[in-house]
């Protein structure tokens, strides 16, 4: 992808915190409670700014395998609710990897997001500049296969001084469907907060 194809396209949607200011300053982002609304962004009046996706991250209190950290993602298009899934950090045993596991509404494991935990950009992630900027997380299916692949790309130097915000870039599976997208979109989400949230919690 080159640097003008970043720039390009049509903006779909928008996310929308809802957070506690106290957990906001006090706690970091790999901790704190947040719901998160998913907005659409249309031309058409009646769809614009029309909620469709809600992302759940309960506070959980983490102590090595127990109570670990997940979010919720629910379909709230059209006054409905229906579950989707849900998104896991596991604990790894002696495994400094960064790893998520996807559920289905079923609970049952759809797909393993993992980052090997010897890249610069997690080993430098306070550096924004190349070659610390890029984080790539491979995306597999419950058995192993590797099917698509998710990019954590800071905005440069300058743009990373004055601003917070990082770019990602996710390539779905050929044969995913509609919620397995909102799934891996929810995903990558959680993967900011999670690891990437530059803001210092007391806890």
């Amino acid at each position: 992808m080159d640097k003008s194809a970043e720039k390009t396209g049509v903006e779909l949607f928008r996310a929308r915190e809802k957070s506690n200011f106290c957990a906001r300053q006090c706690l970091r982002g790999a901790c704190r409670p947040f719901v998160l609304t998913m907005q659409l962004r249309d031309t058409d009046e009646k769809a614009h700014n029309q909620a469709f996706l809600e992302i759940e991250r309960p506070c959980t209190c983490t102590f090595y395998c127990f109570n670990r950290p997940v979010i919720n993602v629910t379909h709230v298009e059209g006054g409905k609710r229906t579950y989707l899934g849900k998104v896991v950090q596991p604990w790894l045993f002696c495994n400094c990897d960064l790893r998520l596991e996807v559920f289905n509404a079923s609970n049952a494991l759809a797909y393993k997001i993992n980052a090997r935990c010897c890249q610069t950009g997690i080993q430098y992630g306070l550096y924004p500049c190349k070659p610390c900027q890029t984080v790539d997380f491979t995306v597999q299916t419950a058995g192993g296969m590797i099917v698509s692949t998710i990019q954590k790309k800071t905005a440069g130097c300058c743009a990373s001084a004055m601003s917070l915000a990082d770019n990602y870039a996710i390539t779905f599976p050929s044969n995913c469907t509609v919620e397995d997208k909102a799934l891996l979109t929810a995903a990558t989400l959680f993967i900011d907060y999670q690891w990437f949230e530059k803001t210092i919690g007391l806890f």
